[in-house]
């Protein structure tokens, strides 16, 4: 029995040993070989006789598997499908569409519509984040309302500083006028001297002639000195006429002017000055038709021409160019005024704008000369140049835009 055990398949008697069922795969074909062994019983003794082997095809059962397999695949991708599916609304509802919600509120506060609030359904992080969002809102609600009210009454403060600021520059203007006036009053009073001499003098003359009343009385001489004394007096009654001109308006009145104009009634204010220093004028002056306040830049030219004067000694130079110049595509005229007087030095030309600095004696003015002038100048957008050194004189050149419309009046 061993023997043939041991001849037939050798695992046979390890399974007849080892008292166990043995699996084997047979090599040829999809089988299974189930071997077990077989025994006689004696009574209580049980006494090993031989094997049973059976051997089985798995291509059906490996068919039962393979489907079964399949099955369970295709139904494990519907279920984790299915699952996705209510995860995903389950997060789109709870999670993504709250929080779309509170990104177009969050637009809506961004324009300025603080009336939005988000609706609060939860009590979890989101609930708490909606919470939030509207207690933020009522706040930005709040502070806006209080940032505008803030802007009103700034604006107000702005109105009355700017208000305070116009009548204060009004009378800057006006003390610079009167001071001017103060600064010229010698040279004009040179200026009325010598017409009122005349006509005193023809006055006296006519009244000495016509108390002879002699037959050898002249007419023709007497009409010429009619005449003489009607020019003498009208000359005073121009001289007069523009100071009263000059020192009276005080609102701005934008018009077209021709410069040279402008420029030679500055120079009649301060002929009396130039006269008594024997100061020379040079004028290569063209006729240029400008938009402007003729009292304020005429204001300006005769600021200028005071200072030039009053740096002068005596017997100097003033000469005065304009010409139209192109920046930016835009015209604009320029004036220059160059003296030969003692020139201003590096550190006050750094403060020459500023209000009531002066280097003249306080009987020469208060310093608000080139301070105003500056200021007119910027109202009709234009500019104000200096240029000087110690002792070789000083170059002022007014910048004006010939462009100046009557919007900026």
């Amino acid at each position: 029995m061993g023997f043939l055990i041991e001849k037939e398949k050798p695992y046979y008697k390890e399974v007849m040993e080892k008292e166990k069922t043995l699996v084997s795969k047979v090599d040829k074909g999809n089988l299974k070989e189930f071997i077990s062994p077989l025994y006689l019983s004696r009574g209580e003794e049980r006494i090993p006789s031989g094997v049973i082997s059976i051997t089985l095809s798995l291509d059906r059962i490996n068919s039962l598997i393979s489907q079964r397999r399949n099955t369970l695949i295709a139904m494990s991708i519907v279920i984790t499908g299915m699952f996705c599916l209510v995860v995903f609304l389950f997060f789109k509802k709870k999670i993504l569409n709250p929080l779309k919600e509170l990104s177009l509120l969050s637009q809506k506060v961004a324009q300025a519509d603080f009336s939005v609030r988000a609706k609060v359904s939860s009590s979890d992080e989101l609930g708490r984040l909606a919470d939030s969002f509207n207690l933020m809102v009522e706040k930005l609600s709040k502070y806006r309302g209080e940032l505008q009210s803030w802007n009103r009454r700034l604006e107000e403060r702005v109105r009355e500083i700017t208000e305070e600021l116009k009548e204060k520059q009004a009378k800057l203007l006006e003390s610079e006028k009167i001071t001017s006036l103060g600064v010229l009053s010698s040279g004009i009073a040179h200026q009325l001297n010598n017409p009122l001499g005349v006509v005193l003098g023809n006055i006296q003359l006519l009244i000495k002639k016509l108390s002879s009343r002699g037959d050898s009385l002249d007419f023709s001489e007497i009409e010429e000195l009619l005449k003489e004394a009607e020019e003498n007096t009208k000359r005073c009654s121009q001289i007069i006429n523009s100071l009263l001109q000059f020192g009276r308006r005080k609102t701005p009145q934008f018009e077209e002017v021709d410069i040279k104009e402008l420029i030679e009634l500055s120079l009649k204010f301060v002929e009396g000055s130039l006269l008594k220093k024997e100061i020379e004028i040079d004028k290569k002056i063209k006729p240029v038709k400008i938009r402007v306040d003729p009292v304020q830049i005429e204001q300006v030219f005769v600021n200028i021409l005071l200072n030039a004067i009053q740096s002068i000694e005596e017997k100097g130079k003033i000469e005065i160019i304009n010409e139209i110049i192109k920046e930016q595509e835009k015209n604009f005229l320029t004036i220059r005024f160059t003296d030969t007087g003692r020139g201003i030095s590096e550190d006050n030309l750094k403060k020459i704008f500023e209000p009531f600095f002066s280097t003249k004696e306080i009987s020469e003015g208060a310093g608000l000369g080139l301070s105003v002038s500056y200021g007119i100048v910027k109202a009709h957008r234009g500019e104000i140049k200096i240029r000087s050194k110690p002792g070789e004189g000083t170059q002022v050149t007014v910048i004006l835009p010939l462009n100046l419309g009557e919007d900026n009046e």
